[in-house]
Order: C-alpha cells, then structure tokens, then sequence
C-alpha cells in the first residue's frame, strides 16, 4: 500500500517535470520553424518560376532532353554506318573486282535491286554449270546463258554504283544533322542541368520547413497530454492478493504423470500391434491359409532339425519318415496322408502334384516324407522327381540321377530300368516305394513335360501306382509346373511359415488355377515351436502330448519350451 501512494507520487512529479521541460522545448522549436519558414519564402520570390517544385517542371525538361538525344543518337548510329560503308566502297572502288568486293559491303548486299540481281546471278551460275557438265563449254546453249549472265552482271554493277552514289549523299546529310542536333542537345541540358539545382535547393528547404513543423506539433500534442494527466490520481501499481505459505508442492504431478505414462503405453502397445499385423505379411497359420488365401489347410510340417548341413542335411531330412517313424513330425505327416485322401469327392487321389510357390519352401522334404507315409500305409507309390532344372530327390534319398524321366520321355528308355528303389533293411516295409529321378538334362524342360510323350507316360503310371507322387518346380518363378498341375488329380502347395508373402503364394495359386489345376489344399512347412505356441493353439498342446504319450519328449525340447 505505501508503494501504491509513492507510486502514485513519483508519477505526478515525473508529469511536471515533463510538462516544465516540452514547455521550453517548444519556445525553441517555434523559433526553428519561423526560420524554415522564412528562408523557404525567401528562395521562392527569388527563383520567379512558377511551376518550381512541381513534377511537371523536371519532367518538361527532361522528357525534351530525352527525345533530342534519342534522335541524335539515331542519326549518329546510322552515320557510322553510312561511314563505315562508304569508306568500304572507296577501298573497293578502282580494282578488277569491284562488283564483287562491293557486294562484301552490308548496305550495297541488302539493297533490294542489287539483292534480287545478285540472287538471279547466281542462279543463272548454277545453271550455266550444270548445263556445262552435260553439254560441254562450246554448246550454243551455253553461249546463250552465258550471254544472259554477262548482261545481269552489267545491270548489278550500275545498280550497285547508284547504290553507292547514294550512301555517300545520304552520309553528308546525316553529318550536316548530327552537328545541329548536338548544339541542341548542348543547350537543352545546361536548361535541364540548372533546372534540376533550383527544384533541389527548393526541396530541401521545403523538407526543412515541413520537419520542424511536424516536431512542433508532437511537442505541442505532447504537451495537452501531459497537462490532462498530471493531476489525475492514477497508478497502475495495485495490491491484487496477499501473499500465502502453499500447502502442497506445485510439481511433480504424479497422478498426470501415471495418467500420461498409462496412455502413452496403450497407444505404443496398439501401434505395435497394429504394425506386427500389417507390415509382416507372410503365411503363419491355417486362418491365414483358409481366410487370406481362400484355399483349405492340410496340416502342418513341424521343423525337422538336421545334424549335418547342405546335402547331407537333405537327406536326413527327407529320410526322417523312415528313420524316425514315431516323431511328431511323422505322426504331421500322416496327417497330411489322411486329408490328402478325403480331399478328392470321389476317393482318395491317384495322382498328387507338389509344388512350392518360390524356392527353399521345403516341397521336396514334404514330397519325400509323404510319400514314405503312403508306402507304410501298404500302397504302391511312386516318387517322381519333376523338377527338371534342379533335381534333388535323387540326392535325398542316395540314389543315382540317371537314367530317370527325361531318359523315359526323349530316350524313350522303358519305365522299369529308369524306376529305383531305396536301399534298405530287410525288415523294412518300404518294398512298395519307387522313384522315378530327373535323369539327363535337357534344355527345355517346360516343353519336354508339356509334350504328347510325358502325357502317355504319365497316364501309364497313373494306372500302374497306387498313387504318384510329383515334386515339380515353384509355381511362381518357373513355367514346368503349368503341364503337369492339370494332369494331377490334386495339386498340394509347400509353404514355408512365416517366410512365404501372402501375395507370392495367391499370385502362384491363380497361375496353377489359370491352367486347369486343382488345388486341394496348402501345407504349412518348417513350423517353429514359436510358431506353435504364439498361433498354433491346439498344435503346439498336441505336439507335446503325442511325445509325453511315447515317452520321448526330447531333453532340448523340453529345456527350450
């Protein structure tokens, strides 16, 4: 409060103060401008001329200025021309070739006569040599042009002397203005030049006259202000509360923290959520194979584990059905077996095709193990390794390459040397289980499996097998799978889990429908007990039981899991 009234009194001795001072500054400032005033009438009546100070004044003197020189500049360019030209023509002039060197001169070249008569010369030139060339130097012909061409070169050469008679009388009379205009030129711009100082010195004295007249106006609105506030009881200092101790901490605000910590957490958990959906596209589980790629599920591969790598690794993998005939990879694939026969209307399949929609899906680990569970299930099957540019069901199960289906089809080499059977022990069910190999290479596979001859052979050992088992080429990348899909009675497609894109697997599934193949479903291949246990559900629990009701879950597996 007592800051308020001493507040209060500092500003009304600030206002005399003020106003005592602008009062003296404006006894000043009137003197000033009576000065200004008085010396910018007096350059008035001095000066006598009327429209002083005005824009019309400068722009009078200089647009006459502008114009003289904009004509004697003209008729200076043209008169160096015309001296440049006729000084051309007086070195020319005296010489053998006049006529030509003339014609060298831009004046004497674009006059108009001499223009279209050198160009008719020429012309007649050009004729006289070609008639030349055909008829010879002596043709009257030749005379006669020749006689043409002598006449147009007189008449060039007199109108090219007018021409130049013509530059020279131009040349005198363009010098005789370019003196006149210069004197004009001269005195307009001693006019202009002292016009220019008079509307100066005009200027400044009447921008001296108008700043100390807007200074003294300021002082003396400055002034009224002062007055009418100096004994006005007014601050702008006042009490607004008392200050008080607070009663709990101003920050942190924990209750806001937790509820800003709780909703950043729940936006980043569903964006992640939401990112894992959409970004990874692959086919994972049956719901993606059945809702995503619209065909049915057939089962599931779990991932068969090898101890030894590249072809080794093949081959341990593709004899897992034999070797291991109790694992719960070989209890999936007699599952597969199972759907594979409920999946024609008419019976189970004589025929089934393999493919894959890119490479590394695993088909022919899953063609081989099929089929070794066909064969324990007592049909006579036959393996057929159709895939003509990179054959490996010769290497998975040990056998020789050759000589195999192309040796069938080309050499026309009788099925049974080409047909192989695995080497095994002499208690092993598996004397009902043939491979037919790739054999030879050839440089056209899809054709070779497109022709009449693979047509009988294939419809031959539909009737002679239980069931024939192909493993064709990826469907997506190669051409070969198109021939065989629509002499199958099934077409199976291996994909490996969480690698195959959705897109590459729908693009290869209409390709194979496109030429008349029937899908009869898709195995999922290489499941990971990560797979199971985030996907599976039922497969993952099943997995488990089916090895805790033989007693042999695997120390590693059950470490792992």
């Amino acid at each position: 409060r007592a800051y308020v009234d001493q507040s209060l009194a500092a500003r009304q001795e600030h206002a005399n103060e003020a106003f005592g001072a602008l009062q003296r500054q404006r006894l000043e400032q009137e003197t000033e401008l009576k000065v200004a005033e008085d010396k910018f009438l007096e350059y008035r009546e001095k000066t006598a001329v009327l429209e002083l100070g005005s824009v019309d004044s400068e722009s009078l003197a200089l647009g006459r200025l502008r114009s003289l020189n904009e004509e004697f500049t003209a008729i200076q360019l043209k008169r160096i021309d015309l001296a440049v030209a006729s000084k051309a023509t007086e070195a020319v002039i005296g010489g053998e070739d006049d006529v030509e060197a003339l014609l060298g001169v831009k004046f004497v070249r674009e006059d108009p006569v001499v223009s279209s008569l050198y160009a008719r010369a020429v012309q007649l030139s050009e004729q006289i040599e070609t008639a030349t060339q055909r008829y010879g130097e002596k043709h009257p012909q030749i005379r006669a042009l020749e006689a043409r061409l002598e006449t147009l070169l007189a008449k060039l050469q007199q109108a090219v002397l007018q021409v130049v008679g013509s530059v020279r009388s131009e040349y005198e009379m363009l010098a005789a203005r370019e003196n006149e205009l210069q004197r004009a030129v001269d005195e307009q711009d001693a006019l202009a030049l002292g016009a220019a100082r008079q509307s100066h010195q005009y200027e400044r004295l009447r921008r001296d006259m108008n700043r100390e007249a807007r200074v003294f106006e300021v002082i003396v609105d400055r002034m009224k202000e002062v007055d009418l506030t100096k004994d006005v009881a007014v601050t702008n200092v006042s009490l607004v509360q008392e200050a008080e101790v607070p009663r709990m901490p101003v920050s942190p605000n924990k209750k806001r923290a937790i509820l800003l910590g709780l909703m950043l957490g729940l936006m980043l958990g569903v964006g992640a959520a939401y990112g894992r959906e959409h970004l990874d596209d692959t086919v994972k589980t049956p719901d993606d194979v059945e809702e995503r790629l619209h065909v049915p599920w057939l089962g599931y591969v779990p991932r068969i584990d090898a101890k030894s790598v590249d072809a080794e690794a093949l081959a341990e993998r593709a004899c897992h059905g034999m070797a291991h005939p109790r694992s719960y990879q070989s209890e999936a694939i007699r599952s597969i077996r199972t759907n594979v026969d409920f999946s024609a209307p008419r019976g189970a399949p004589n025929s089934l095709l393999v493919t894959s929609a890119a490479p590394q899906e695993g088909k022919t680990i899953v063609a081989a193990n099929l089929a070794v569970s066909f064969a324990r299930a007592g049909r006579r099957v036959l393996l057929v390794d159709a895939d003509l540019r990179h054959p490996s069901v010769h290497t998975a199960f040990g056998l020789r390459r050759g000589p195999g289906l192309t040796d069938v089809i080309v050499k026309s080499r009788p099925v049974e040397e080409a047909v192989q059977t695995l080497n095994h022990e002499a208690d092993d069910p598996l004397d009902n289980l043939h491979v037919l190999c790739a054999g030879s290479h050839v440089p056209n596979p899809a054709e070779l499996l497109g022709s009449p001859a693979a047509d009988e052979l294939m419809s031959a050992l539909h009737s002679s097998y239980d069931i024939v088992l192909y493993d064709s080429p990826p469907a997506f990348f190669i051409a070969d799978t198109g021939p065989l899909s629509r002499r199958c009675v099934g077409v199976m497609m291996v994909l490996k889990a969480a690698k195959c894109r959705r897109e590459t697997a729908a693009r290869a599934l209409k390709e194979l429908s496109g030429v008349g193949g029937h899908i009869i479903g898709v195995v999922l291949n290489d499941v990971s007990p990560r797979i199971l246990r985030a996907y599976g559900r039922e497969g993952y629990y099943y997995h488990h039981a089916y090895y805790g009701y033989y007693g042999t879950v695997p120390e590693e597996e059950e470490v792992a899991d």
